[in-house]
């Protein structure tokens, strides 16, 4: 019986401290506002613009921006900082040796398609872009820097293009992307994401990023921004259910485990004694 109640005494050790360095944010925009309320109603999320105004309310449920100023390099962010999402806990979302997952719904309303663009922010100067496709079949979902300098560009050693994912992205329907950021000891980074198609069962896996440290810090910088963004103009991008989840770096998981067997093993020592 001594055996069996230290097992579970170590057990429990083990899941409380992993449990208190894993921590979850979400956000699914319950409160309808106008633009002029936004902030009030949602005051952890800091609405910016390049150039223009400020468009970011919430409708039904889903949070909308539209910027109509004709500059396909205008965009529009809204975000919240790592310290909001962990509840002051972390001033960044991985430090060296740990990962984060971000994910959300995102969807394109009206407009031209390839004109503009809805993107899920996962970094602090990266996003992964998302627009409606054109009649050709192709539409945008590439990893790409915010302050790029063209549609040609290319940042950190990533490519920018359109492509095709294998389905249409279509107006007014909501699919679901989710990126997840590995950030290694060395501060390199992988980075994989994927997006579900909002009309089936098909998923369209980018193939993973392997980022140097170098590249890493040029497009993820402070590692303290994750939210939407809508770039280009003459459309409404649609964003609902962001939610950041943050990962442990494996070395804590093994000092509690390691924690927890030597509490097991005194249990089972004083048993025999």
């Amino acid at each position: 019986m001594r055996q069996l109640m230290g097992f579970g005494l170590a057990a429990a050790v083990l899941f409380v401290g992993v449990e208190a360095r894993a921590a979850a944010f979400s956000e699914t925009f319950d409160l309808d506002t106008t633009q002029a309320d936004f902030a009030a109603t949602y005051p952890y999320l800091t609405d910016f613009t390049n150039v223009g105004v400020l468009t970011g309310r919430v409708e039904n449920g889903v949070l909308k921006l539209s910027q109509s100023f004709a500059f396909i390099n205008v965009y529009e962010l809204v975000y919240v900082t790592a310290s909001h999402a962990s509840g002051g806990q972390r001033s960044v979302f991985a430090n060296p040796g740990e990962s984060y997952t971000v994910s959300a719904d995102l969807g394109t309303s009206g407009g031209v398609a390839l004109n503009y663009s809805a993107g899920l922010v996962i970094g602090s100067n990266l996003f992964v872009e998302f627009g409606r496709s054109n009649a050709s079949g192709q539409e945008y979902f590439r990893v790409i820097a915010l302050d790029f300098s063209s549609n040609q560009a290319s940042t950190g050693g990533i490519p920018v293009q359109v492509v095709d994912i294998g389905f249409d992205i279509i107006s007014d329907a909501m699919y679901h992307v989710t990126a997840t950021v590995q950030r290694h000891l060395d501060s390199s980074v992988t980075l994989n994401v994927s997006v579900a198609d909002a009309n089936s069962d098909a998923v369209f896996v980018m193939p993973t990023l392997n980022l140097s440290a170098a590249d890493a810090d040029l497009l993820f910088k402070s590692y303290d921004q994750v939210g939407f963004v809508q770039r280009g103009f003459n459309g409404t991008a649609l964003f609902d259910n962001l939610k950041v989840t943050f990962v442990p770096e494996p070395t804590s998981g093994v000092l509690i485990a390691l924690a927890a067997m030597g509490l097991l093993r005194r249990s089972r020592h004083a048993s025999l004694s």
